[in-house]
């Protein structure tokens, strides 16, 4: 885990790919964010998925990244 790594020293800082979250804020300081992005949905085009709500009971990868997937239960 990236906290354990800056924690034991054996890195200095966490450069990207750590999303800010309020367990994280709790855990880190952390700087302003450098950078903003978003998330989408792909799916085939010639998919029946075309709203969020299609996704139910459907598999899906997401990177195992449990920000990102908290971020997918969230969308609108």
């Amino acid at each position: 885990m990236k906290e354990t790594e800056l924690n034991t020293g054996n890195i200095d800082l966490i450069w990207n790919g750590y999303a800010i979250t309020p367990e994280r804020e709790e855990k880190v300081l952390l700087s302003e964010p450098y950078l903003s992005d978003s998330q989408m949905i792909v799916v085939r085009k010639d998919s029946a998925i075309k709203v969020k709500a299609d996704l139910e009971g459907k598999s899906f990868q997401c990177n195992n990244h449990l920000a990102r997937l908290i971020r997918l239960k969230t969308m609108n």
